[in-house]
């Protein structure tokens, strides 16, 4: 689904889809990693999005974010990055291992 076109209305889909089945995040977040740029992008979308409602599912992927964040060369992919790390809570202590 993610490698064709998608409109925002498909993403608020796929982000439902996520509320009402959580075990589809695993899934959603493994295609960040794709190949394919363009399936890449949209699933980091797709968590941004879902990171606006349920912030707390990505809070044990937090210091993963961190260190994405450090080697992404992507200014949109970062924008996404940098949008769902705002939207998560702070942890605290604040990792300062970077």
């Amino acid at each position: 689904m993610l490698d064709g076109p998608i409109s925002k209305q498909s993403i608020e889909a796929i982000v439902q889809e996520v509320c009402t089945s959580p075990k589809y995040l695993e899934d959603i977040y493994r295609l960040i990693d794709d190949e394919k740029q363009t399936v890449s992008w949209r699933a980091i979308w797709a968590c941004e999005k879902l990171s606006e409602i349920h912030p707390q599912c990505f809070v044990p992927l937090q210091e993963e974010f961190i260190g994405r964040l450090l080697k992404c060369k992507h200014d949109g992919f970062k924008r996404l990055l940098l949008s769902i790390s705002y939207n998560m809570p702070v942890l605290l202590p604040i990792p300062i291992d970077y």
